[in-house]
């Protein structure tokens, strides 16, 4: 799973992702909104987690104001998005 393209497709269409009590919450846009895209957060969802934990996106707005992203604390992996 490539969280960074997830995040990034999240971005590019006015949509966001953010984690409140340990559960994902969701804003999603009609032209992001898919079956493949609801099964793809299912399947990973303790990941996701874990990402957005990491990245302190706990709301609509930290992930706004959030431009660059950390993949994991062992790689140093950023994001520019």
């Amino acid at each position: 799973m490539n969280l960074i393209k997830l995040v990034n497709d999240f971005k590019i269409n006015d949509s966001m992702l953010w984690v409140e009590n340990y559960n994902i919450k969701l804003f999603v846009s009609d032209g992001l909104k898919s079956e493949r895209l609801k099964d793809l957060i299912t399947k990973f969802k303790p990941q996701i987690i874990n990402f957005l934990l990491l990245n302190k996106i706990f709301s609509k707005g930290d992930f706004i104001k959030k431009r660059i992203f950390v993949l994991d604390q062992k790689e140093n992996v950023l994001s520019f998005s």
